[in-house]
């Protein structure tokens, strides 16, 4: 084990403890209540870095500072505060749709987790995570030196390989699963475990490209 990944190892764990210490718990509970866009922005940008961190280092077997950080870290925080929105705009619509008649009433927090999951997941989801490739692809071409054009990210995208392995198969078999846990969890806690199934995907996807033959 290298000293980057015990280091990676102490933040998470060090937030986790924040999250779930009896002496910081409550503090953590507060602030993501009462300022949930600034603590979701600060949630992915550090966790969501961290898997985007661990997954260069799977691809390229050592750990490499991505190139324009800071604004991949931007992006992450942003896309925090999207996802805090998103899950209160979901489940209040699916909870609204329910009390309507539209959906069948079940009364089962497992059956109603599931149904926010996947309508967030196969709506919002899928523009989400192409608006996210897209942004990759920019900065990869200006680091590359091809220049900034949304035109040229739009290119570089392997749109294919999103279809069929992005939306096909980590929407169904992995995003509206882990969101339907997530949405089992009180509101507070829902943003952090969403950033550290950021993590997780990150993985995923690298072990993923790892394994395709070159």
């Amino acid at each position: 084990m290298k000293k980057g990944d015990l280091l990676i190892l102490l933040i998470i764990g060090l937030m986790l403890g924040l999250m779930l210490s009896p002496w910081t718990s409550e503090t953590f509970n507060s602030l993501s209540r009462n300022y949930p866009y600034t603590i979701g922005f600060f949630k992915f940008a550090v966790l969501a870095t961290i898997g985007e961190v661990l997954a260069g280092r799977i691809k390229a077997g050592r750990y490499v500072c991505p190139r324009y950080l800071w604004a991949r870290i931007v992006i992450w925080g942003i896309v925090g505060i999207l996802i805090v929105f998103n899950f209160a705009l979901y489940e209040a619509g699916v909870r609204g749709i329910i009390a309507r008649g539209l959906l069948p009433d079940i009364a089962a927090p497992l059956y109603t987790a599931f149904l926010i999951s996947s309508v967030m997941n196969l709506t919002f989801g899928p523009a989400f995570m192409a608006a996210h490739r897209i942004s990759d692809a920019y900065l990869d071409n200006m680091a590359g030196g091809a220049g900034g054009s949304i035109r040229l990210a739009v290119e570089r995208v392997d749109w294919n390989r999103f279809m069929t392995f992005v939306v096909g198969k980590t929407i169904p078999f992995f995003w509206i699963p882990a969101h339907t846990i997530t949405f089992l969890l009180p509101p507070e806690y829902r943003v952090f475990v969403a950033a550290l199934l950021s993590i997780a995907l990150g993985l995923i996807l690298a072990l993923a490209s790892s394994r395709q033959p070159k």
